[in-house]
């Protein structure tokens, strides 16, 4: 290979991770949409954001569907749908942080923007995979890079617009990451457009069976130790954040922990998929106790004196173990899904992990919601933090008893320590041509 050709092939496949920038859209959100609307009459629309983010669940199938129905040969087969969904998710991005979050733009943008972002990533992600041979296991080093670069310039964004006009810096911000996303995919489409085969073929399946294809048979205890693993994983990704804010720390400490949390999510992410390859009994322990240690150490924080600078100290702890953790739990969830259910393929694993972290994002703003109420209602900061931090122990423990349960039913034993669970992660996805 000569040097120009080496040079585009390396152009293509960094175009080929684009849209893992996306991460920035997913950090803004998952941090700050709480303390942005749970102020005043706005903590309503908190109730409604969970239904958003649960929609994509009815609208995926039939998004798979459409796309895998059709036989459209001037742009293939995700190529008309890429862009509009991009424009769609960064349009409606936007509109969440409008109104001061006060009116139902925040809920109506929630809706598309978690439908079309799910949209484009499914479609980069099938694309990225063809051309380059990606898959759920094999994480690419250049979308680890665009991950960290849309998660960490989210943050640092946010921070610059809030020294410059603090009343606009969410709305900025989200006009920043829009217009970069916009960008970053139409590279992305424009390189790879040439290159991806015009598939041909129509899928001869029902709206009935497709919906079949991704919920009937699954795994449930897979599924839902992932859930609610996800689901611990985000109430205290949005508690270390919003505790800032609730103990009336600058707005630049809660900057600093919500970059502390992202860095460590994005370096063990990158860590974890290099060297865990195999699913091991001890994983949803070590998730556990990690979570149980952040928990213990934002309690600690709420506890504490602010003004000695203890509790910033504990809270960006707090917020590195979170973010460790959940990087954890992601690398399982990929490990576990590739075999949840008989004749999978890879690109019904990649929506089912896109879905299951939505329904985690919905389960950490029910808490969100009930916990403002609670804090409007008695105004009791500390009272409110320990409640928050509860229920993350709750779903934690869930999870792993529900890991420990499997285990001693298939086995007859009550001690999970006398099974040991190592499987090899061999693509089991059906070969056919659906990514």
């Amino acid at each position: 290979m000569d040097i120009k050709s080496k040079h585009e092939s390396r152009l293509q496949k960094a175009a080929l991770s684009c849209d893992s920038f996306t991460t920035g859209y997913f950090v803004l959100f998952a941090l700050f949409i709480v303390p942005h609307i749970a102020t005043g009459s706005g903590r309503i629309i908190l109730w409604f954001l969970p239904l958003a983010c649960l929609v994509p669940f009815a609208v995926m199938p039939l998004v798979y569907f459409a796309v895998h129905k059709r036989d459209a040969l001037l742009f293939g087969r995700y190529h008309l749908v890429m862009p509009l969904s991009t424009f769609l998710s960064a349009l409606f991005f936007v509109l969440i942080w409008q109104d001061d979050g006060m009116g139902v733009c925040a809920f109506f943008g929630t809706l598309v923007f978690a439908i079309s972002i799910a949209v484009y990533r499914y479609c980069a992600y099938s694309v990225r995979a063809r051309l380059s041979g990606d898959n759920i296991i094999s994480v690419s080093p250049y979308a680890q890079v665009f991950s960290a670069a849309g998660a960490l310039g989210a943050i640092g964004t946010l921070c610059g617009f809030m020294y410059y006009d603090m009343s606009t810096a969410y709305i900025n911000t989200a006009y920043v990451l829009s217009g970069v996303s916009i960008l970053l995919s139409m590279m992305q489409y424009l390189i790879t457009y040439y290159y991806i085969p015009q598939l041909g073929g129509r899928r001869n399946q029902s709206v009935k069976n497709v919906f079949g294809t991704f919920f009937i048979g699954l795994d449930k205890h897979i599924y839902f130790r992932s859930l609610l693993f996800g689901a611990a994983f985000m109430c205290l990704t949005a508690l270390t954040v919003f505790f800032a804010f609730l103990h009336g720390m600058h707005i630049y400490y809660a900057a600093i922990v919500a970059a502390v949390e992202a860095g460590c999510y994005c370096a063990a992410r990158s860590v974890f998929a290099r060297v865990l390859a195999h699913r091991h009994k001890s994983l949803p322990a070590v998730t556990f106790a990690g979570i149980a240690a952040a928990s213990v150490l934002l309690a600690a924080a709420t506890l504490s004196d602010v003004s000695s600078g203890a509790a910033m100290v504990l809270a960006s702890a707090a917020s590195g173990i979170t973010g460790i953790v959940g990087a954890l739990g992601v690398r399982q969830a990929e490990l576990g899904f590739i075999c949840i259910k008989p004749r999978i393929t890879s690109g019904t694993v990649f929506i089912l992990l896109e879905l299951t972290g939505l329904a985690a994002t919905a389960i950490a703003l029910t808490v969100s919601a009930a916990v403002a109420e609670i804090l409007f209602a008695t105004g009791a900061v500390v009272t409110v933090c320990i409640c928050g931090i509860a229920a993350s122990a709750v779903f934690a423990a869930a999870a792993l008893a529900s890991g420990i349960k499997r285990r001693s039913a298939r086995t007859g034993v009550e001690d999970a320590s006398d099974v040991i669970e190592e499987m090899s992660v061999s693509a089991p996805f059906e070969a056919d041509n659906d990514i």
